[in-house]
């Protein structure tokens, strides 16, 4: 990993009486999250969604990948890829 430059910031004090003074708009802040009435609550915005399936996917395929790594074989991801290509390598090989 590489370093993470810091820098001191600036308080919010400064950073009002500056917006005050030279009559700035206001550029900080968080992207606004709306949703349709219709549509409800989306789950990636929802503090009830229940996660743990998200992770427990995410784990499973770091864990085969690891399990495949130190058996000497291809990641998951890479078998599916590669499985992939020869299906339509095969595919263009038949209609010819």
């Amino acid at each position: 990993m590489g370093s993470v430059e810091s820098f001191e910031g600036e308080s919010i004090e400064k950073k009002v009486s500056k917006l005050i003074e030279n009559n700035e708009p206001i550029t900080d802040g968080a992207p606004i999250i709306f949703t349709e009435k219709k549509d409800g609550v989306l789950p990636q915005y929802d503090i009830r969604t229940d996660k743990w399936e998200i992770a427990q996917s995410a784990m499973d395929l770091a864990n085969a990948s690891k399990i495949a790594k130190s058996k000497g074989m291809k990641k998951p991801e890479e078998e599916k890829q590669s499985t992939e290509q020869k299906q339509s390598t095969e595919q263009k090989q038949s209609t010819e």
